[in-house]
């Protein structure tokens, strides 16, 4: 059997082991850590922003890092907010701060300096600096700090020693104090941007340190008498520069706690050796570096202004003494219990003795004790005065709580009579009371008033008998009391009073629901206000069109007597855009002001301040006007029943301006919807008549035409023949005006442009008015197109002008004519301002560009009455005119789709206004029918025609026409006829003339029918309509041509060959 043997190593030798190989390792290590640099952290106050604190200290970090071996110096920009975090956590070794931070390094982070920056300034090298408190030279209201209040002032940071706290303490020593007597009152961040705020005038005043004026100038090549230093302190040898408070030692450089002293040593000795030409200090711009100096000034700035680290400077804490003298407070505790042990064993030795004595005397004194007792608990637990008098009113004694409820020191009455002491009335009253109270044994009352410096005070006084000849007077202060019943009181009047306005107010909405119009209802409301509610002035303004504009109605002048301002314009009104900004952007229902500034009536000059409410006047979306109150004329305080009233009153008067405005809008719409529908039954009776006199003179015409062919030149007859045509042309033009009226004439449509139509009619223009007239010309540049028919429009120019000239009598005057763009987005019909009503405003809706001519005359203008009856077909003032102008202007407008806005005051003149919708897509040319036709009499016609007319002189004469030029005519007087000859002779029909209106069967009907039979059939449609009129009506398509009645047998022929040869 094999056994096993384990060596077992003592644990000693492993561990010696171990320490061995440590031991061995360690030489090599500390070599290699002795060769790397360890990273020193400044910390560096970053004023004027880190990059430029990196750019002016890193010289620095550099010269140290070379002058102390074995450290890399690093520089770390910190911000004002973010020094002392850096300080509490130990993320920097050193620190570099305004001497405000270095005080709290000192106290709260036992930092300690090490040496004192010296530092160039325009005057020579300093360790010290001061604070500047300036403004402006031409700042005529600011001489001295005083004068900073209720002004602006800037100053570096809340943390900025030089740039803040010195000029804080200047500040709090005249009795400013910033955050409550200044107007407005910031921190720029750098001192250059102080400096220029208060240059470019943001601010009255700022605060920077010593010499950043000087650099400032001389940097910005400005004098420094563009400055003036606010309590400049008085040049010295030691510091020579502009300054306003008490110097102060520089920025100091200090380690904190953790960083060893034998590197603050060897830091401080290297800053120490630094002169003016080390390129550290030329590029940081500073001298050097000066033994640390007292900054006991520092802290004593800081306790007086109470910041830290003395922000609780001054007062004292229980556990503060606590945390300070604990040691002693237990000794003397332990002393003390010491001895009052001692002094207890003492005293029960005595007390014993005397225990005796002192159970006998107890038991005898016990009563009396008892006695006293209860009436001594008893007069402290009255909280009234008491006095006790002879019987001759003589002050004997008196009992209070403290000598503060005395009107006078107890020396001064006691032993006196109270006709010495008290008013001649309270004294009388008094000693009338002690006798009765003496004479009938029971307890009497007197109540009186007294004035001393807390106002009025009211006392009730009891007399009662206490013993002999004595009464004892039991005085009660019962002010509280009769101020609380005068308040009761008062209030009571102010409810009942309020309930008395509240039912004025219920019986006025009647009255007022009866105002037809706003005028009257303004001015029913303001009397109502000032007579029965109580308003002492009241004023309403409404709210125009324009943004920041209203109007006046009425309101009360300042002696409380009514006043009309309808004349009045409010525009740019502070207090009114306030308020509607309240009203609107932050949804509030009231503005309230107290002491506002109060103008007088004219709005020009102010005469005195008030307290002020305005509620908003609103319809059902919108404010619509202001109503204000004021207590000018009383300075009685205005009460909450005065807002809640004022309240009730706005929403009662916005919905009635709103019920009366919706009645105008209703009543206004009516009429204008009767006008539309008058204008459209006159345009069908004009359009109908029109029709059928085409007809009529169709014959007339065509009998004419084929007398004169027949006739030889030489007849007597044919001159005669000639007129009759001649005036059956006339009346044909007269009818073409009418369909112009009812908007159904014949449109060549094209695009126009209205400033060549106007350019190329001048001389026309010229000619037509009277000479004493002056014609002016606008045109919009870069005009815009619009679809419509130059004759038409020509002739709409025209008329517009030959009225605006007759309206001169003859006399002189000025005719402007002018043309633009205006563009509508979804706007009513309506309620266009001085729109003529249409009869094609199918869409009452305007939207979209239109192009416009306005004519304007400095003529008589036209009154209402004429102003309605203006565009009536056969309506004139003239003794020879037709009545047919203004009224074709009308149809033609109508035809294109326009708008017409008259705008006339009788004795100054007339606007008319034409607009067109502007052309924006393909124009479409509806009509190319000329105008002269040169007939080609060699052609000659063939195959039968089908003529279908209701009227037997049209088919009798047409078809006599058309036999001389080789056709063979059918003829039928009514559709149900031409369908069914059309029928029986389909095959040889090659051509249809076709009416529009007949009886029993429609054109439309019998075209439908008859393409049925002959799909290709060519139809020619003849109307009295125009052509639009008449497609408009005709919903079928492949019309071969239209010609429209009366027309000449020459252009039938025409288009009779280009249809059947095409």
């Amino acid at each position: 059997m094999k056994r096993h043997f384990k060596l077992k190593i003592p644990q000693y030798l492993i561990n010696l082991l171990f320490i061995g190989i440590f031991v061995l390792t360690l030489p090599s290590y500390a070599i290699t850590k002795s060769n790397e640099l360890k990273t020193v952290y400044i910390g560096v106050l970053a004023k004027c922003g880190k990059e430029s604190c990196l750019k002016k200290w890193s010289p620095t970090a550099e010269y140290l890092s070379g002058k102390i071996q074995n450290y890399k110096f690093q520089i770390s920009p910190l911000g004002f907010d973010e020094l002392l975090s850096a300080a509490e956590s130990n993320n920097v070794n050193f620190i570099l701060a305004n001497p405000a931070f270095y005080v709290i390094l000192e106290k709260d982070y036992d930092c300690q300096r090490i040496a004192t920056l010296r530092n160039f300034t325009p005057a020579g090298i300093f360790s010290c600096f001061a604070g500047v408190i300036f403004t402006r030279a031409d700042n005529k209201d600011i001489y001295n700090i005083k004068d900073l209040k209720n002004k602006s002032f800037i100053g570096v940071h809340k943390y900025s020693f030089g740039g803040w706290l010195t000029a804080f303490r200047e500040l709090k020593k005249v009795g400013l104090n910033p955050y409550k007597d200044f107007k407005k009152f910031e921190f720029g961040g750098t001192h250059d941007k102080v400096v220029e705020a208060v240059m470019n005038g943001d601010f009255d005043a700022g605060s920077v340190r010593s010499g950043v004026l000087e650099k400032y100038s001389k940097k910005h090549k400005i004098s420094i008498n563009k400055f003036r230093v606010l309590d400049q302190q008085s040049n010295t040898c030691r510091f020579k520069l502009n300054y306003s408070t008490s110097d102060y030692p520089e920025w100091p450089i200090a380690k904190l706690k953790n960083t060893p002293d034998e590197l603050a040593k060897k830091v401080a000795i290297a800053l120490f050796e630094m002169n003016t030409n080390n390129p550290a200090c030329v590029k940081a711009h500073y001298a050097g570096w000066t033994i640390p100096h007292n900054y006991q000034r520092v802290h004593e700035c800081l306790k007086e202004l109470g910041t830290r680290p003395y922000l609780n400077y001054g007062k004292v804490k229980f556990f503060d003494i606590l945390e300070q003298y604990w040691l002693w407070i237990l000794g003397i505790s332990i002393v003390t219990s010491i001895f009052f042990i001692y002094l207890n064993l003492r005293l029960n030795r005595v007390v014993k003795s005397v225990k005796k004595e002192i159970y006998q005397r107890t038991l005898v004194e016990s009563e009396l004790k008892d006695l006293e007792q209860r009436n001594q608990n008893l007069l402290k637990a009255i909280p009234d005065l008491i006095f006790v008098y002879d019987n001759n009113g003589v002050f004997l004694d008196f009992n209070v709580k403290t000598n503060d409820d005395l009107l006078l020191m107890p020396e001064q009455f006691i032993g006196k009579n109270i006709k010495d002491v008290m008013p001649e009335k309270i004294a009388k009253g008094t000693l009338e009371s002690i006798r009765k109270t003496l004479e009938t044994g029971e307890i009497q009352s007197f109540d009186y008033m007294l004035e001393n410096s807390h106002g009025k005070m009211y006392y009730e006084s009891k007399h009662a008998i206490f013993g002999k000849n004595k009464v004892i007077a039991i005085v009660r202060d019962i002010t509280k009391l009769m101020q609380s019943k005068a308040v009761l009181r008062e209030n009571e009047k102010k409810e009942r009073r309020f309930r008395e306005r509240l039912t004025a107010l219920n019986e006025a909405t009647a009255g007022l629901s009866k105002c037809n119009t706003e005028d009257e209802l303004w001015k029913q409301a303001v009397i109502l206000g000032k007579d029965r509610l109580d308003f002492e002035r009241l004023e309403i303004r409404l709210c125009t069109e324009k943004e920041h504009e209203l109007r006046g109605t009425f309101g009360i002048d300042l002696n409380g007597n009514l006043l009309d301002k309808r004349h009045l314009k409010f525009v740019n009104d502070k207090m009114s855009e306030k308020s509607l900004e309240e009203f609107v952007k932050h949804k509030k229902n009231c503005y309230y002001k107290e002491h506002d500034i109060i103008m007088n009536d004219e709005g020009k000059s102010i005469v005195g301040n008030a307290d002020l409410i305005i509620y908003p006047l609103w319809d059902e979306t919108n404010v619509i006007g202001l109503i204000g109150t004021d207590n000018f004329i009383s300075k009685k305080a205005m009460t909450e029943n005065d807002r809640e009233l004022c309240a009730l009153y706005a929403k009662l008067l916005g919905h009635l301006c709103t019920r009366i405005r919706n009645e105008k809008k209703r009543l206004q719409l009516e009429r204008q919807i009767l006008h539309t529908q008058k204008l459209e039954s006159l345009g069908v009776l004009a359009g109908g008549i029109a029709h059928d006199f085409n007809n009529i003179l169709m014959g007339v015409i065509g009998y004419a035409e084929l007398s004169l062919k027949e006739l030889s030149p030489s007849s007597p007859a044919r001159n005669n023949i000639e007129e009759i045509n001649k005036s059956a042309c006339r009346a044909a033009e007269l009818a073409k005006q009418m369909l112009a009226y009812s908007g159904k004439g014949q449109f060549l449509i094209e695009p126009v442009n209205l400033n060549e139509l106007i350019e190329e009619t001048q001389h026309i223009l010229k000619v037509s008015i009277s000479k004493k007239a002056i014609l002016k010309y606008n045109f919009a540049r870069d005009l815009l197109l619009f679809d419509g028919d130059v004759t038409q429009i020509r002739q709409v120019i025209m008329n517009l002008i030959t009225n605006a000239s007759e309206a001169l009598n003859n006399k002189s005057g000025v005719i402007s004519l002018s043309t633009g763009i205006i563009k509508y987005n979804n706007v009513n019909y309506f309620d266009l301002k001085d729109g003529i009503p249409l009869l094609n405003m199918k869409n009452k809706t305007l939207d979209g560009i239109y192009v416009f001519i306005e004519v304007s005359d400095t003529g008589c203008g036209i009154n209402k009455k004429i102003k309605s009856k203006i565009f009536d077909p056969f309506f004139t003032t003239k003794f020879t005119g037709r009545g047919l102008g203004m009224a074709a202007v009308l149809g033609i407008v109508r035809g294109h789709n326009g708008i017409i806005q008259l705008k006339s005051t009788p004795g100054k003149g007339t606007t008319f206004k034409i607009m067109f919708p502007a052309n924006t897509e393909k124009i479409n040319l509806l009509n190319t029918q000329p105008d002269n036709i040169t007939p080609d009499n060699k052609w000659h016609g063939s195959g039968t025609i089908l003529i279908a007319d209701d009227e037997e002189t049209i088919c009798t004469i047409t078809k006599y026409v058309l036999e001389q030029i080789g056709f063979v005519v059918l003829t039928a007087y009514d559709g149900d006829e031409a369908v069914n000859i059309f029928r029986e002779h389909s095959d040889e029909i090659v051509c249809v003339i076709l009416d529009l209106t007949m009886p029993r069967l429609s054109g439309e009907e019998v075209f439908r029918k008859i393409s049925e039979i002959k799909p290709n059939i060519k139809v020619i449609l003849s109307s009295g309509y125009d052509e639009q009129d008449a497609m408009e009506r005709f919903s079928f398509k492949g019309l071969a041509d239209f010609i429209q009645k009366p027309y000449q047998f020459d252009l039938l022929k025409e288009k009779l060959k280009n249809i059947l040869l095409s």
